[in-house]
């Protein structure tokens, strides 16, 4: 049984017609050791270990052929390939050549396409029982993104550290929302926030002139 929520998205065109999404509610993560033991739980006469060896191998050996430019197929999985894009928070101002275009040392992978392959996605249909847990309505400020950025600016002017929560607070937004507009604005060198510490730990503050 997998449940899902309906989500209402804001009408960010101000036209009455309101967007309506679909979200499986996840229950938790599977991660190698608990799938290598469930696969060998099903009678296939594989030993766990011998599992986990080939899966660790699979990723080891997918990434050295990703990385040489290959797609890899997987039956009834799909194809996997790569996605490339400029290096965060590393441009420089040497960061492109004559023609202005991005040089290769400031490309690296930013993540992997998997192209589903439509057994895969039957086999799963064949499988799943959804169940309606509810619907949720999507946050949307009351303040614009330039309003929202002076708010943070104005805040960190009177106050040492801004986290997620309290941004998310100031501004009305959801946890998720808020957590992906601050990591925006840190990127964001004309924005005048950047961060300090790494994972809960982290703070956003006011950047110094220069940087």
């Amino acid at each position: 049984m997998a449940n899902y929520v309906r989500k209402e998205l804001p009408d960010l065109r101000g036209n009455g017609k309101k967007k309506v999404c679909y979200k499986i509610e996840t229950n938790r993560n599977f991660d190698s050791d608990e799938l290598a033991d469930y696969m060998s739980s099903l009678g296939m006469g594989i030993p766990k270990a011998a599992i986990k060896a080939v899966l660790v191998h699979l990723s080891s050996t997918m990434a050295s052929l990703l990385a040489q430019g290959y797609t890899v197929s997987i039956d009834g999985l799909g194809i996997v390939s790569l996605k490339i894009g400029p290096k965060k928070n590393k441009r420089t101002a040497n960061a492109y050549d004559y023609d202005n275009k991005l040089k290769p040392s400031n490309l690296e992978v930013t993540g992997v396409n998997l192209r589903v392959d439509k057994k895969f996605l039957k086999d799963i249909n064949k499988h799943c029982e959804l169940e309606n847990k509810g619907e949720r309505t999507i946050k949307r400020s009351k303040y614009t993104a330039e309003e929202r950025l002076k708010r943070a600016q104005d805040y960190l002017s009177k106050n040492m550290f801004l986290n997620i929560n309290e941004y998310a607070y100031m501004n009305g937004l959801s946890y998720s929302v808020a957590q992906r507009e601050l990591k925006k604005l840190a990127e964001d060198s004309e924005s005048g926030i950047t961060f300090v510490g790494r994972g809960p730990s982290k703070m956003y503050v006011l950047s110094k002139k220069g940087e």
